[in-house]
């Protein structure tokens, strides 16, 4: 009885400091001005504003985003696209089917314009 709980408890702490390491090089990576794209007026600043602009338009007036709307899904994918390319990323859907339907994944490409994508779409 005692073992189980030992492991379960190393599970735990386990999943936690993963957890913990995960979010702060997300917190590292969100905050380095050297991940901007330079020239083209996006230098890297976040926006407040803009956020919430942004989150209220997907979670308010696109909800609900689930594979029962897809009308919704198809909507953000079309304004998170937009807003990549307002920040001068080669943006670039995605598609896969699902259960019959199609769905779009929306990928934001930085860097040499040769770069070798990883797998061909």
């Amino acid at each position: 009885m005692m073992v189980g709980f030992k492991i379960t408890l190393r599970i735990i702490i386990g999943v936690l400091v993963g957890t913990c390491i995960l979010l702060g090089l997300f917190v590292y990576l969100v905050r380095q001005p050297s991940a901007a794209v330079k020239g083209n007026g996006f230098e890297g600043q976040a926006s407040p504003a803009r956020i919430k602009q942004d989150l209220r338009y997907m979670v308010e007036d696109c909800f609900p985003r689930d594979a029962g709307n897809p009308e919704n899904l198809l909507k953000v994918a079309e304004y998170v696209r937009a807003r990549f390319e307002d920040a001068g990323l080669d943006a670039r859907y995605q598609e896969y089917e699902a259960e019959g339907t199609v769905f779009r994944n929306v990928l934001g490409v930085a860097g040499p314009e040769k770069a070798v994508p990883l797998r061909e779409e």
